[in-house]
């Protein structure tokens, strides 16, 4: 079972808690022993059992595996009726297109 992250509680007007207060919105990177972390400010959304990282290009933002599930179910078989063999056709059409310097737009 993958456990969530560890929360270690910071002192108010601790030395640790000023340099967060002072990095922001950006991500602050710590350094121990040669050691680098990355402290992402999280931000707790109105639902309240739900938060997302302020690094918005975070790829697992927001993922909900039931969510996906689900949509695969509502889009099996959407594509049952086309036609493959134009479908290859034309996606080698346009590597080639995209490929030669003098045809690219």
């Amino acid at each position: 079972m993958v456990q969530g992250p560890k929360t270690i509680h910071v002192e108010p007007g601790s030395e640790l808690d000023r340099i967060l207060e002072a990095a922001g919105e950006a991500p602050v990177e710590l350094e121990t022993r040669g050691v680098r972390y990355r402290v992402v400010k999280l931000e707790v959304m109105t639902s309240g059992h739900q938060i997302q990282l302020a690094d918005t290009h975070d790829l697992w933002t927001g993922y909900d595996p039931e969510k996906v599930r689900a949509n695969m179910r509502a889009g099996a078989g959407s594509w049952h009726d086309l036609d493959t063999e134009t479908l290859k056709a034309d996606l080698s059409r346009a590597r080639e297109d995209s490929s030669h310097p003098l045809r690219r737009p």
